[in-house]
């Protein structure tokens, strides 16, 4: 097995704590490349980072395309054949509860995404399965994994459209990993390298995630390319059975969203209301505090 290529997107630096304690877990299995990018030179985490882990590289990142625009950044340097597998992991900040759907709350989606490095087994437990199942091309919990039916329909069109003007004009099928904590093979990520991404290509946050920016659009592609190559998109701490039945059910929660949008929809504004319509007419506008 080769080496593993490892990005962190460090944002928020009051995470850097537990995002350690998973970068530990991932160490002692195969030496690592580690890829930290930063908005901004942290002194006493960036001394820890390189105390701690051998082949740190830290990059001082713009303020652009969340955490999409670095990882993409990261890739421009690197030779994926030198790497077996890619592990992006990034510091995404508890969802409050006014603006929480679903499985959502608090800290729950990131705990989701960063199962698989948690602890130790669960790391052993994803690698087994990738090097055991050539099908599997990325690791996603199967809970923050979408799919054209579960997608939201502005970013399902957008994403399509930038698929066929960039990647692929024939199937665009696609699985997605909402978050963008993954593991990855690292050759099913080559046509991003080969899109010669620039931060300036990239768009400011948004903190109502309502547009589909470019990097919503690579969220899916990454996605897209698994599923193109041959691969799928699993979640590898839990059975194919549990996979299975997961995803029928958020299917079917999706299909009876779509059958009732005519006549309810709830949505967050780009100024963080909770804005409710019935027969497309305005019943309830809340003011949303402390939205990311």
């Amino acid at each position: 097995m080769k080496r593993f290529l490892v990005h962190i997107h460090l944002y928020y630096d009051f995470l850097y704590k537990e995002l350690k304690q998973c970068l530990l877990n991932i160490k002692d299995y195969n030496e690592i490349d580690l890829y930290v990018t930063l908005p901004k030179h942290m002194e006493e985490i960036e001394n820890d980072i390189k105390s701690s882990f051998d082949n740190v590289n830290i990059i001082i990142s713009e303020n652009l395309g969340y955490d999409i625009a670095p990882f993409a950044d990261v890739l421009s340097r690197v030779d994926l054949d030198d790497y077996s597998y890619v592990i992006k992991l990034h510091t995404k900040r508890d969802v409050p509860s006014s603006a929480s759907r679903f499985w959502f709350k608090g800290a729950k989606w990131r705990n989701m995404l960063l199962k698989f490095v948690k602890t130790k087994e669960n790391f052993k437990r994803v690698l087994d399965r990738f090097e055991n199942d050539r099908t599997i091309g990325m690791h996603g919990p199967v809970t923050s994994t979408f799919n054209f039916i579960t997608d939201d329909k502005i970013g399902h069109k957008e994403s399509n459209k930038f698929i066929k003007d960039n990647i692929s004009k024939n199937n665009i099928y696609y699985r997605f990993v909402a978050g963008t904590m993954f593991m990855a093979r690292s050759e099913l990520l080559k046509p991003i390298q080969k899109l010669n991404l620039k931060y300036a290509d990239f768009d400011k946050p948004d903190a109502s995630h309502e547009d589909c920016q470019l990097a919503h659009k690579l969220e899916r592609t990454f996605g897209f390319i698994v599923y193109n190559n041959g691969y799928k998109v699993t979640d590898c701490t839990i059975t194919a059975f549990k996979n299975f039945l997961i995803t029928s059910y958020m299917n079917t929660i999706r299909i009876l969203n779509i059958i009732t949008d005519p006549f309810v929809s709830i949505r967050i504004t780009k100024k963080n209301k909770l804005l409710v319509k019935i027969l497309k007419i305005p019943v309830l506008a809340i003011k949303l505090k402390n939205i990311d």
